[in-house]
């Protein structure tokens, strides 16, 4: 399916998306009029929107099997639903909420609770509004934090939950600034605002109708967004730029890649700003390099979106188009009709994991093999290895003590429960072998002397019955 391009209305939108300079740890990106202090920045509206595709699709992604199965709560998601008549952080309106509305948002809130681990809650700040035309939503997180306790990374800027999560206390509510200005220091770690004009469908089923869009995906997606899924690459006046006005870059920046591999925050490569990342940025090949996104992408760096020209509001800080229709379709730039995604998908989870987020995930459990032994002269089909949270992309092996690893091969994994594989016994050594099952988190999980290998076929003596009278 392809999807259509931003608005050119967003072109206006460029203009109010020029960061100002800012050198200290805390980076603000509401308002300027306050009294200037080091550890301040500003901004217009948040680089990060969601575009409507007025075409129409029946393609589905259930939520995760964590989510429906075990609904175990590994963060706390608090909405603020923003009061009727009030203005939220970036100076739009807001209306009130519709209670349909709000159950869709509490059950995408629910979905990610299972997907992200942290100590301390992600605070949101929700606003039903009017936005452009075309424009679904937008997300933003209200500060960025760098070189605090607990940061994975040196000179980085986090957005505000994952500053709080890697700290493991509140960065956000501790560091002397009112970022919503409301008079306290306490504040959401994200904005998220919905455009009240379009047909919503708000059920939370997946069966979104033809002419209605799902507004439980859309807030899934802005969601991710605030918890990091975006960087600070920039493109105006024919420049690329990113730091958001500083020389420091968003943790998101520091894994993405041209091409060629170039890293895009390398300056010997790419000034910043110049031209020349302005052509980097909207060369159609702008790449994500992270050890678990590569993993969950098959092993292959995942692709951003990096049209040209630059799509403000979408480009860099999507996904390419090339994962529609696939389980990874949410964090692309824009959604259709009929469609529901209510997963993030691996390849996005593998990216906030790279990006210090800890995996929600439990390790897989093996509970039995079949068939459970085969010859060492042989290729077995294994046609169900069972047990519990099997993940997209993991990996089967045998294990033995002094033996290098059987490493199975054709490995797909049915659901959370089942896998089925192949596994080639030529040469191995005879005897018990553990069944072990890696998920891409790097978790694991084995079934201890579940397979034999033999020498040959086994013998199997029949017994004749013998009645006494």
């Amino acid at each position: 399916m392809k999807r259509a391009d931003p608005n050119p209305a967003l072109t206006t939108l460029a203009l109010l998306l020029i960061v100002v300079a800012a050198t200290a740890t805390n980076v603000d990106p509401s308002s300027a009029a306050q009294a200037p202090r080091a550890a301040r920045s500003t901004g217009g509206r948040p680089s990060t929107v969601l575009i409507h595709d007025d075409s129409v699709s029946r393609f589905r992604v259930p939520p995760p099997e964590r989510f429906s199965r075990h609904g175990i709560q590994n963060a706390t998601l608090i909405i603020a639903y923003v009061p009727d008549g009030t203005d939220n952080a970036y100076g739009d309106t807001c209306y009130a909420w519709p209670s349909e509305a709000m159950d869709a948002f509490r059950y995408a809130a629910d979905i990610w609770e299972t997907l992200i681990n942290s100590t301390v809650a992600v605070k949101i700040n929700a606003c039903w509004t009017d936005l452009g035309p075309g424009i679904l939503g937008y997300g933003a997180p209200t500060s960025y934090h760098r070189d605090f306790g607990g940061a994975v990374m040196a000179d980085t800027w986090y957005q505000a939950s994952l500053a709080n999560a890697l700290a493991g206390g509140d960065v956000n509510d501790t560091d002397g600034y009112d970022y919503d200005n409301d008079g306290v220091d306490a504040d959401a770690e994200m904005v998220l605002a919905y455009n009240r004009g379009f047909d919503w469908y708000y059920g939370t089923d997946g069966n979104t109708p033809s002419n209605r869009v799902d507004l439980a995906s859309v807030v899934l997606h802005e969601i991710c967004h605030g918890l990091g899924f975006s960087g600070s690459m920039d493109v105006n006046f024919g420049v690329g730029s990113w730091g958001l006005g500083t020389s420091f870059p968003v943790a998101y920046d520091r894994f993405t890649k041209d091409g060629a591999g170039t890293s895009l925050i390398d300056t010997t490569a790419y000034h910043n700003p110049s031209p020349a990342l302005r052509g980097a940025l909207t060369s159609g090949e702008v790449y994500f390099d992270g050890p678990k996104a590569n993993a969950a992408n098959g092993g292959s760096r995942p692709e951003l979106y990096a049209p040209m020209p630059w799509k403000p509001g979408s480009s860099y800080a999507h996904l390419d188009e090339s994962y529609n229709n696939t389980v990874n379709a949410l964090m692309t730039f824009s959604i259709s009709d009929g469609v529901s995604e209510h997963s993030p998908g691996p390849v996005a989870l593998g990216m906030l994991e790279d990006m210090g987020w800890a995996s929600a995930s439990e390790a897989p459990q093996v509970t039995s093999i079949s068939p459970s032994s085969g010859t060492f002269t042989e290729t077995v089909q294994i046609t169900n290895l069972a047990g519990q949270d099997f993940q997209v992309g993991a990996t089967v092996r045998l294990a033995k003590s002094g033996q290098s690893p059987i490493i199975a091969t054709n490995v797909t994994v049915v659901n959370s429960d089942k896998i089925t594989c192949d596994l080639n016994l030529n040469g191995a050594a005879v005897g018990l072998w553990d069944v072990v099952v890696a998920n891409l988190d790097g978790r694991s999980g084995a079934l201890t002397s579940g397979f034999i290998v033999f020498a040959s076929p086994p013998t199997r003596v029949h017994l004749p019955i013998v009645v006494r009278n």
